[in-house]
């Protein structure tokens, strides 16, 4: 089977509209056979190209005729292709944390890659080359987190700030963001607000055991002993899992109510 025949026989079963890497045809033959392939595919119709090496199958709508990809998408298969880490920047990091309203005018990326301007048509994707340390657990709310932390900055970051940072994330995600490298005055940042979220868990759950135990010192007995409702684990050593809290909470509600004895 020819290069040219391979290629075709697997874009059949590529979605229309998703722009991909010449690279995913790399397996099929020299790269001179396979860009020739391309090339003629996009005389024919066959393929759109979008930018130099990142082809489409296209797509048409009854109603919005051909279908461009975004230029979010578009950057993601470069970057892919290139072996990059993308991270969100960190104004669009302290946007979705609900730190900030203000949206970006031109889409902007933290990469491990070179700095550069992606454009796609009219529009524009900007990657902005930043240390490892800035990609750390990219596309993750970890990564959202510490690319926000790196955004506010040691003067601008508050006790305050820090806190509503870190209440998006559950105990394993502190956990994960606390073995990330980080600079003393993040990391400081990070174990107050990771403190302060487990003491206000604790306060609570104290507060629902004492309603339904009637008394402080029969509540801090249960919550310091194992509980088979909980697969044996002792409610204060998991009160800042939110999962865990949460089972807390109903079995301490079920109680109240004669569910449980």
């Amino acid at each position: 089977m020819s290069v040219a025949d391979a290629i075709s026989r697997r874009l059949k079963h590529m979605s229309k509209g998703k722009p991909f890497s010449r690279m995913v045809f790399a397996p099929l033959g020299s790269r001179a056979a396979v860009d020739k392939a391309l090339s003629r595919l996009v005389e024919s119709g066959g393929l759109e190209r979008i930018v130099r090496g990142i082809y489409m199958r296209p797509k048409v709508s009854k109603y919005a005729g051909r279908v461009r990809p975004s230029p979010l998408s578009v950057m993601m298969t470069i970057a892919k292709a290139n072996g990059e880490t993308i991270q969100i920047h960190g104004a669009e990091a302290v946007r979705r944390l609900g730190l900030s309203t203000q949206m970006q005018v031109v889409p902007t990326y933290y990469t491990s890659g070179a700095t550069r301007d992606i454009r796609i048509g009219n529009a524009v994707v900007r990657l902005r080359h930043v240390s490892r340390d800035r990609l750390q657990q990219a596309g993750t709310n970890v990564g959202t987190v510490l690319t926000a932390l790196y955004y506010i900055g040691k003067d601008g970051l508050s006790s305050q700030v820090a806190f509503k940072i870190i209440t998006v994330l559950n105990r394993d995600d502190i956990n994960r963001l606390r073995n990330c490298r980080m600079p003393v005055w993040m990391r400081s940042a990070v174990h107050e607000a990771a403190a302060s979220i487990a003491n206000l868990q604790y306060a609570k759950a104290l507060k629902h055991a004492i309603n339904t135990f009637g008394n402080q010192r029969l509540a801090e007995e249960w919550l310091r002993r194992p509980c088979r409702y909980l697969d044996g684990d002792v409610p204060q050593d998991v009160i800042d899992n939110p999962a865990r809290f949460q089972a807390i909470e109903t079995y301490l509600t079920g109680i109240r109510h004669g569910v449980y004895q």
